[in-house]
């Protein structure tokens, strides 16, 4: 069993049925009053995102949780599909449950692959990740405004603001918290 102050970022925890991970882990005490602990936690079933207080008496069933590293094969209506590269064993998830993360992630990218009791549940993505520019439209001459931005596609179909500057082809880094360009990687050749 974990107390309510074990909660810290990563931790994976069941709390009213449901398995979450613990994404920022804040203790806040007040006067001389018991401390609260405070967690922003992902539903690793649902992918949507809490935050809740709790006191430091509070009680939570472990998870055992494993991760492994997967390649991401392709996805159609109902499934994702990964392959663990050294063993060739399959994995699908429901598209569903992880389109918002593969959004990130283009076909033949390798992920991290969240797995509860032996049993696959959700896939784990980088803070950052980079990612070809397919179309994007031509920088206007004499428009060079400070911090003027111009839409882009991405090769995952993710749309993006990008600096006048990025062309077709150009690999940008993508924040993938706020889904913001960070830099450009390469140019285009």
């Amino acid at each position: 069993m974990l107390w309510a102050n074990d909660l810290r970022n990563g931790t994976v925890f069941k709390y009213e049925g449901k398995i979450w991970i613990v994404i920022n882990y804040e203790f806040i005490k007040m006067g001389r009053g018991s401390g609260t602990v405070k967690v922003k936690a992902r539903d690793l079933m649902t992918g949507a995102t809490v935050e809740k207080g709790f006191s430091q008496q509070m009680r939570f069933e472990e998870v055992n949780v494993s991760k492994k590293t997967v390649q991401y094969l392709y996805h159609d209506e109902t499934y994702a599909y990964f392959m663990d590269n050294e063993t060739y064993e399959q994995y699908q998830l429901d598209y569903e449950r992880v389109k918002e993360s593969l959004i990130f992630v283009p076909e033949g990218e390798r992920v991290i692959m969240i797995f509860v009791e032996g049993n696959p549940l959700n896939i784990e993505i980088p803070k950052s990740v980079n990612l070809k520019v397919t179309y994007t439209e031509p920088a206007v001459k004499g428009d060079t405004s400070s911090g003027a931005m111009k839409k882009a596609q991405l090769e995952t179909g993710l749309e993006i603001q990008v600096p006048l500057f990025i062309n077709i082809g150009d690999v940008v880094k993508v924040n993938t918290d706020g889904v913001t360009y960070s830099e450009r990687v390469s140019k285009a050749s």
